[in-house]
């Protein structure tokens, strides 16, 4: 207690050295553990599951059953052969639509339809109400809905569950209970499959198992059992181009996913916390330097070597204590941060957010604890060398046998540990920017996309491309629309198209049915034949395809005139004759530039028949005040449709670009404070240096050297340390960065300019941290210097 008591005695006569050393551990520390708690929530997510490390999906992937085996005939495969499960649910794909309910409306709500044994299966517990139940009557439940916590509030507030009623497009539904908050889902509501859909054969593609193993089965067994049943179906089916198969994915984040990147992330918050421990030795060791004299004088009175050290450790211990405070504030208030600060794009944690479970406190106990222990046990040891003979060997205060090291190797790690975020910053800054500076082929500002659902009672007074072709032509009268056009995401069968020559097969994921106008509100042009009018439209259809589909199916051939048809070689579909090639364009951020472009293949229909309308406009002015307009004439257009569902066509891009910006400024904090507390280092290190040697100094200025002499001598010594580190951190970086994978778009991991920037930057900021101890050294009296001799 006594030695606590004369360390912060001692600590409170240098407040400079207290902030320094309690900022620089503190907020290191705060970094550390928001980054933990981040690799947290992705190894031990928190979910209201029960036992959720044995609920999977069924993924079901490959063509090898053709057209012949259905969705159904897979689930009956799993529900009876595959017996690897104790329960076995459905849940439909999601569908989009609006929603209205308690005066207010929703413009994008994800609806997903499930078995009624899901909720059970997960052993999900409500907030309110209750949830499907198996058993119960169908007749009963059909009109029922339940709703996320998120959604109930935005439709909703505070007002109490009594079982209000939202409608969902045109179909009234009864709230029946609200999931937790942390339940992750990509849907805001669920309703009920009819149980026709486990009964009998049906030809809904969108419909995914979920599966809870039996104890005692391994995902590998579990994964060969299906490998079977795979089997079995493309004995009994035939087989595709890609045979067909299942797997299990965890309902949980798999926290291999983005292993590196989340090994990156570790390493800076361990980088940055070790070089504020090596800072906190050197400051300690500076601050010895001026205290020798008295640990010598306390030494030579009767004070015990074990004594002093203890002071010293006292002293270390309150600097960890208080920067472990402050550093378990910092991190409550990072994790509020990232929970409501990160965007959702950033695959991190995927729909898991961070917070802060016993595993982060025990973490940033255990950290405190590691940084008090490294940081005390240098400053210690010189302490517990210091001699009792020293007042009477050092009259001027300063050791006559003075030993020194040219280079601090703390120091040197620091600086590479610097250069290594520094530079890992600096690709993550320019990948987000070839991710902003993304060609698409066309302008996509100024251009507005939505979807707006057409009811049944509408459908019923005129035929669906009737009220397209008017909606059309309401939307080009807004003021500042200057094209407007619809579009159909359709996919081919046999995941394929196939042209006239030769056969020669495409794989596409899909293809576009879209309006006469569509190219042209897109801004991509025709370079060969022509495009599309409106009397195309009554005809049988045409299609016009991109410069990358014409390579891969007409290779040296000029398409125009010629036949594609819509689907694999087997598939019963038409063929249509190519009336023009337009530029290769992206219509969709293609996060892989190694990989070849998705081609473009648009089909002009004789009709439109879809339930759902796609829609593009392109406007001249403000966004936000056309958005409204548009929303108004179409509400007006179609009533009981809901309200529109319209957004900017980069705004998904955005939010993608913003995400790796997010990422980007994570790690120029890591490096941007790394830099700080290097600096600090290499300060710390020279003002020790310079005090032992300030009688070195006055005899030289004394025999006629010049302030500029000094300053070099000073400024060698810094120079050794900071080339050192960068040397040997630029050899780590080109490591490092192998790590960030995924987030280098289109940026190559050993970029020569920023690492050359990093370095550039460090060296700066380093030489004007190591010339601030050196102009002290040049104002060394001379006279004074040798008067203590």
């Amino acid at each position: 207690m006594i030695d606590l008591r004369y360390a912060l005695r001692t600590l409170k006569r240098s407040p400079g050295f207290m902030i320094v050393a309690v900022l620089s551990l503190g907020v290191s520390l705060g970094l550390a553990s928001t980054t933990f708690a981040i690799l947290d929530a992705v190894v031990h997510p928190h979910v209201p599951y029960r036992d959720a490390g044995r609920l999977f999906d069924v993924v079901q992937y490959g063509d090898g059953s053709g057209h012949n085996v259905t969705w159904f005939d897979k689930y009956v495969e799993l529900r009876d052969h595959a017996r690897i499960h104790e329960e076995l649910a459905l849940c439909g794909f999601g569908l989009w639509g609006s929603a209205q309910g308690g005066g207010n409306t929703l413009g994008r709500v994800r609806v997903d339809a499930v078995t009624d044994n899901y909720f059970d299966m997960l052993g999900v517990v409500p907030v309110k109400g209750r949830l499907f139940r198996p058993g119960l009557d169908y007749g009963a439940e059909q009109n029922a809905a339940v709703v996320t916590e998120s959604l109930w509030r935005k439709l909703f507030g505070e007002r109490e569950f009594d079982g209000p009623t939202i409608t969902i497009g045109d179909d009234a539904y009864e709230v029946i209970g609200i999931t937790p908050a942390d339940m992750p889902s990509w849907a805001d509501t669920w309703i009920l499959l009819p149980p026709s859909v486990t009964e009998r054969a049906g030809t809904n593609r969108w419909l995914w198992p979920v599966v809870r193993l039996k104890r005692g089965i391994t995902v590998e067994q579990a994964n060969n059992s299906l490998a079977l049943a795979a089997e079995r179906l493309r004995e009994r089916y035939g087989t595709g181009d890609t045979e067909f198969a299942y797997r299990l994915d965890s309902v949980l984040p798999d926290p291999l996913r983005f292993k590196r990147f989340h090994g990156a992330m570790a390493g800076a918050a361990i980088a940055v916390l070790l070089i504020a421990c090596g800072n906190l030795v050197n400051i300690m060791l500076a601050r010895g330097t001026s205290r020798r004299r008295d640990v010598a004088l306390h030494m030579a009175l009767g004070a015990s070597r074990s004594a002093v050290v203890l002071q010293v450790l006292a002293e270390v211990g309150l600097v960890a204590l208080a920067g472990g405070m402050l550093g378990a504030l910092l991190s409550v208030w990072g994790v509020e941060i990232l929970v409501h600060q990160l965007p959702p794009e950033v695959e991190l944690v995927g729909s898991f957010m961070p917070y802060l479970s016993w595993r982060v406190f025990a973490f940033g106990l255990t950290a405190t604890a590691a940084s008090m222990a490294l940081s005390a046990v240098v400053p210690a040891l010189a302490t517990a060398r210091v001699s009792p003979a020293e007042p009477l060997q050092d009259s001027a205060g300063t050791t006559t046998g003075r030993t020194r090291r040219a280079y601090n190797p703390l120091v040197i790690a620091a600086v590479a540990g610097s250069i290594v975020l520094l530079m890992g910053a600096g690709l993550l800054f320019k990948a987000a920017r070839r991710v902003g500076g993304y060609d698409f082929g066309f302008e996509p500002s100024g251009l507005l996309t939505g979807s707006l659902w057409l009811p049944r009672g509408q459908r019923g007074a005129e035929t669906a491309d009737a009220v397209v072709h008017r909606l059309l032509d309401r939307l080009q009268t807004i003021d500042g629309v200057t094209s407007a056009a619809w579009m159909s995401t359709m996919i081919p069968e046999d995941a394929g198209v196939t042209s006239d020559f030769g056969r020669r097969l495409l794989n596409l994921h899909f293809y576009r049915a879209v309006s006469a106008s569509f190219l042209e509100t897109l801004g991509i042009p025709i370079v060969a034949g022509r495009g599309f009018t409106a009397g195309d439209a009554g005809g049988g259809g045409v299609v016009i395809v991109d410069q990358d589909a014409v390579r891969r199916l007409w290779p040296g051939i000029d398409p125009v005139g010629r036949m594609i048809k819509l689907g694999g070689h087997g598939a019963p579909e038409e063929w249509y004759p190519v009336i023009g090639v337009a530029r290769a364009a992206s219509l969709y951020f293609q996060s892989d530039p190694d990989l070849p472009p998705e081609p473009n293949v648009f089909l002009l229909p004789n009709s439109y028949t879809g339930r759902i309308m796609q829609f593009l406009v392109r406007v001249r002015g403000n966004e936000a005040r056309a958005a409204m307009d548009l929303r108004r004439v179409l509400s007006d257009a179609v009533p009981g449709s809901g309200l529109p569902l319209i957004d900017s066509w980069l705004r998904g891009f955005d939010q993608i670009v913003a995400a790796r910006e997010f990422v980007a400024g994570l790690f120029a904090l890591f490096g941007v404070f790394a830099l700080g507390l290097s600096s600090i280092g290499l300060y710390g290190v020279l003002s020790y240096a310079v005090s032992r040697r300030v009688r070195e100094f006055g005899v030289r200025v004394a025999l006629g050297a010049q302030p500029a002499d000094v300053l070099r001598l000073v400024l060698r010594e810094g120079s050794v340390m900071i080339l050192a580190g960068v040397a040997i951190g630029a050899i780590v970086a080109m490591w490092f960065a192998q790590l960030l994978g995924y987030w280098l778009y289109d940026v190559n991991p050993t970029d020569a300019a920023s690492l050359v920037t990093a370095e550039l930057v460090l060296v700066t900021v380093s030489l004007i941290a190591c010339a601030i101890p050196g102009v002290r050294a040049t104002r060394a009296d001379p006279v004074e210097v040798l008067r203590a001799i």
